[in-house]
């Protein structure tokens, strides 16, 4: 007897500040009679939020007993398009868009277009960053959209490394914006940095891959001298008035005829 299963699906990207790394996570939740029998998570670096989203279709069907009937759910129209409509259309194209361009993430269309053909495989769109928890197509896509934000922030934070690199993962505190740390606030003394250890960070922090070096000491940054607009004119030079401005213009020179 075929079984049928649910699945919702999402994927999160980031990008990190100094613009060098893309970096993004996937997550799937596999119910069956009503009831979770999997979760599963996975991150990828120098990817796409598309190639995000249909890897956690691919992972989610890989393992299902053929001839099972999936419903997909996703807040992503790419990938509900494309599952219900555009996969067939492009392969039938030799892989070709309408305008005659080459189909992005071919290599992940052909993947879920072999799994069709071993399932039964419909996608469904859901709303995605919705309010009203009591819905349970809300409350699955955002556990989905949870663990694939968790992945990333352990991605830009330096814990989670491409396949054959190492890191040294940060002592101090993680900000709540752990790709956008800073040198301290301006004007920041080393005896005020004790207030902010998460800030204890020399240099822009980058996420890896490669190598995250931390240190604990922040320079002692000098404070930008502030003049007023009477201290930049000097003392006792009253402002000038717009007559006599206008009187110090350049005279226009005459024509010589």
């Amino acid at each position: 007897m075929a079984q049928t299963y649910e699945i919702y699906t999402d994927g999160s990207f980031r990008v990190s500040r100094c613009g060098k790394h893309r970096y993004g996570a996937w997550a799937a939740v596999v119910l069956q009679d009503d009831r979770v029998i999997r979760e599963m998570s996975g991150f990828e670096w120098n990817t796409t939020i598309n190639r995000m989203e249909l890897m956690a279709i691919i992972k989610s069907l890989a393992d299902l007993p053929d001839g099972s009937t999936v419903i997909l759910y996703s807040d992503s129209t790419y990938s509900v398009n494309s599952v219900n409509f555009w996969i067939e259309r492009w392969a039938n194209n030799n892989w070709k868009t309408a305008g005659d361009k080459d189909v992005l993430n071919q290599d992940l269309m052909e993947k879920i277009r072999a799994l069709k053909k071993k399932l039964r495989v419909s996608a469904r769109w859901v709303k995605s960053h919705n309010t009203d928890m009591t819905d349970r197509n809300t409350r699955y896509n955002t556990k989905v959209d949870a663990m694939a934000q968790a992945l990333t922030i352990r991605m830009a934070s330096g814990e989670l490394v491409e396949s054959g690199k190492t890191a040294i993962i940060p002592t101090a505190p993680i900000p709540s914006r752990p790709d956008e740390r800073r040198v301290g606030f301006k004007n920041q003394s080393p005896k005020d940095s004790a207030n902010y250890p998460g800030y204890q960070t020399v240099g822009t922090f980058c996420p890896p891959p490669g190598r995250v070096t931390v240190s604990s000491s922040v320079p002692k940054l000098q404070p930008v001298p502030f003049f007023s607009a009477k201290e930049k004119r000097g003392p006792g030079r009253p402002r000038k008035t717009l007559a006599e401005r206008h009187k110090e213009r350049r005279p226009k020179a005459e024509l010589p005829f």
